[in-house]
């Protein structure tokens, strides 16, 4: 396995984070964390763990982005493995001349991701649990006292573990705990964003894009898409109800009831105020085959009307919403929307990510209430 990652491309390397507390296959230990390497889009995310004693040490966990659906294709590759190892494989196929094993589809990981592989962060931005640096991606505190003890334990078997040797870290002589921020790095940096010393941010980020990607996709395939893409971006955008004719809003009513919706009642779906908003988003959403679960990275009742959807940094509902703009209006975007950076303010972070997370695309905000009033007149 070392043979394989060190002939993996640096990009890949030098994106990673570290779980002490891993509920994957793969266990991990503060001494021996798993290490996930994300890259610089995490549309390969790789897996693995430190120490012979540890269950899944022969595996390699992939999942890969499909740039057609928008989910992840699962696999494993088993390197030397135990008979315990392969009494417990899937589907596996023997590599030739090579003490390697192949599963193609493993089924097991279905039991969290689902069947369509949908990615999993916990918890939700800014806090990441079980992963170093789960605070803002700190490493520094009192609070995190016993996450810093058990980082310098991971830091004096490193340099010989072969495994952890193929990771390419962030300078040390920048943040003493390398690839997440101590105190001095911190305020060496405007704001404290030194993306190079957030590598849970970073996931999280790529992660909330690939995933409203997903979203997106899903909500288009759906035969009533083009029936309820407007009323969706509509509730999206946060706009007034009120600005719907009241013939238009009985019509949309009757048809979210037709269509096995729950009926909303005539209060809240008036509102302009924000729950209501999503709640509507909610119910259009699932109408089209896309549950509020599948717009979140948590394993914990998600729901579009709080915080707990965010995981890591980036909002899928904006991706969303641009997605379903664009689709809508093409060309006609640039007078209505300006395109917006949902990331924030990149010149203050390290080059390596800064770079990066431009590709991550726009959100879009409305110019005027005329984005509004156009929305409202396509359904």
């Amino acid at each position: 396995m070392e043979d394989v990652l060190t002939k993996l491309p640096e990009s890949l390397r030098r994106g990673f984070t570290l779980s002490y507390a891993s509920r994957s296959r793969l266990d991990s230990s503060a001494r021996y964390p798993a290490v996930l390497l994300f890259g610089d889009n995490a549309k390969t995310l790789i897996a693995f763990n430190g120490h012979v004693s540890q269950r899944g040490f022969a595996a390699l966990d992939i999942l890969e982005f499909d740039e057609t659906t928008g989910f992840y294709r699962p696999s494993r590759f088993l390197f030397e493995p135990t008979a315990r190892d392969l009494a417990s494989a899937e589907m596996t196929e023997k590599l030739p001349g090579v003490d390697v094993y192949f599963e193609a589809k493993p089924q097991a990981c279905a039991r969290c991701h689902g069947s369509e592989n949908h990615p999993i962060f916990e918890s939700g931005y800014p806090e990441w649990n079980g992963f170093y640096g789960s605070s803002r991606d700190h490493l520094y505190g009192s609070q995190l006292k016993g996450e810093i003890e058990g980082y310098r334990l991971f830091q004096k078997v490193r340099p010989s573990n072969p495994r952890y040797a193929t990771l390419l870290f962030p300078s040390s002589k920048v943040s003493s705990v390398t690839p997440y921020l101590d105190e001095a790095t911190e305020k060496s940096v405007p704001n404290g964003y030194a993306y190079t010393y957030r590598p849970n941010l970073m996931f999280g980020a790529y992660l909330v894009r690939n995933n409203a990607v997903a979203v997106f996709r899903k909500l288009k395939s759906a035969s009533a898409y083009r029936k309820y893409r407007a009323a969706l971006a509509f509730s999206l955008e946060r706009c007034d109800f009120g600005l719907v004719e009241k013939s238009r809003l009985r019509a949309l009513k009757e048809n979210l009831k037709a269509f096995g919706g729950r009926q909303l009642n005539s209060t809240s779906f008036l509102s302009d105020e924000l729950r209501a908003n999503r709640e509507i988003a909610a119910q259009l959403a699932a109408q089209l085959g896309v549950s509020a679960d599948f717009w979140s990275l948590s394993l914990k009742n998600p729901s579009l009307r709080e915080y707990g959807y965010w995981s890591g940094y980036g909002d899928t509902l904006d991706f969303v919403h641009a997605e379903l703009v664009r689709d809508i209006f093409g060309s006609r975007v640039a007078s209505l929307y300006t395109s917006t950076d949902p990331i924030g303010d990149l010149s203050e972070g390290g080059q390596f990510y800064s770079k990066r997370l431009r590709s991550l695309g726009t959100s879009l905000t409305p110019r005027s209430l005329q984005s509004c009033r156009e929305l409202a007149g396509e359904f």
